[in-house]
């Protein structure tokens, strides 16, 4: 049991240190998606998003594929077993959390793809470098 806590804490942990360093990289661009997201209107918060720049974009997509990642390699240090399971379980429940925040905002599509696919192959080589200390 400690070892998933332990496991979605370091998942969310890398997605929170992507996610605060595109706020440090790109301030104005983050601050008017804030704003937009705050009015919760739906034009308005399309129309600050084509403002982000498409590499803070890029960097999100990479928090996307690098925190299951790192889910599913702390859940599978070590040997075989339930520990595989548990790096499937980590990245999965990593993948149903960001289906709800592509579905709560409007996201380019790309970013939809990304969002619903990255976690399977990130999820699939934790497991397998933690299974294999490779």
């Amino acid at each position: 049991m400690r070892r998933a806590l332990f496991a979605f804490v370091a998942c969310m942990a890398t997605l929170m240190l992507f996610e605060g360093f595109i706020h440090l990289a790109y301030p104005l661009a983050t601050s008017r998606l804030a704003d937009a997201i705050e009015s919760a209107n739906v034009l308005r918060i399309r129309k600050a998003i084509g403002f982000v720049p498409m590499s803070a974009k890029a960097l999100l997509a990479a928090s996307w594929f690098f925190a299951p990642f790192i889910g599913a390699l702390v859940a599978s240090a070590g040997r075989w077993g339930r520990r595989a399971n548990l790096a499937w379980a980590i990245g999965g429940l990593f993948a149903l959390l960001n289906l709800a925040n592509l579905t709560s905002f409007p996201h380019p599509m790309w970013m939809n793809v990304a969002g619903a696919t990255l976690w399977l192959p990130a999820t699939w080589l934790g497991r397998k470098f933690g299974t294999s200390g490779a």
